[in-house]
């Protein structure tokens, strides 16, 4: 049985009938935590903002940073890594994610980088703790032109409220 504080009342009026409907809402709706690994070669920090929550399945938006150091052709510089991508999470606490967006990348040369990730989350619906682990292939083009299909992992942390 839902806990009264997640439910949302509305009023139908069908047929001059007052009815009401109750649909189970989840009310952590943002996130912030860092990320190991993944979109931002060593770490990002990100915040994920819920779009749509309903039941077991939730819609979040992502949008992230990260900046670390590396050299191409004898030139040491700062790289900036922002992932942007949609989720969508299928469970309760324990939920099953896939995201799809892109990873702008900013360097000697920008890029924009087709990003997906496949990964386990847990996310109390009130809030609080919140991990995840995932795989977050990307697909980028080197330096001849080619694309790479590149296999990365990352480990998240962080808070819901």
């Amino acid at each position: 049985m839902p806990q009264p504080s997640m439910l949302n009342y509305e009023n139908d009026d069908i047929n001059g009938i007052k009815q009401i409907n109750f649909k189970r809402k989840r009310f952590a709706g943002n996130t912030i935590y860092a990320e190991l690994g993944g979109f931002g070669y060593y770490y990002t920090v990100n915040y994920e903002a819920s779009l749509q929550s309903i039941d077991r399945r939730m819609m979040t938006l992502r949008i992230g940073g990260g900046l670390y150091s590396d050299e191409e052709n004898g030139t040491k510089a700062s790289k900036i890594s922002i992932p942007a991508l949609l989720y969508l999470a299928f469970g309760e606490a324990n939920m099953f994610e896939v995201g799809a967006g892109i990873t702008y990348r900013i360097f000697i040369k920008n890029e924009i980088i087709p990003s997906a990730s496949i990964g386990f989350r847990h996310q109390k619906a009130l809030g609080g703790f919140m991990y995840r682990i995932a795989i977050t292939p990307t697909v980028e083009t080197n330096d001849a032109g080619y694309k790479d299909f590149n296999f990365w992992g990352g480990v998240s942390l962080g808070f819901s409220f």
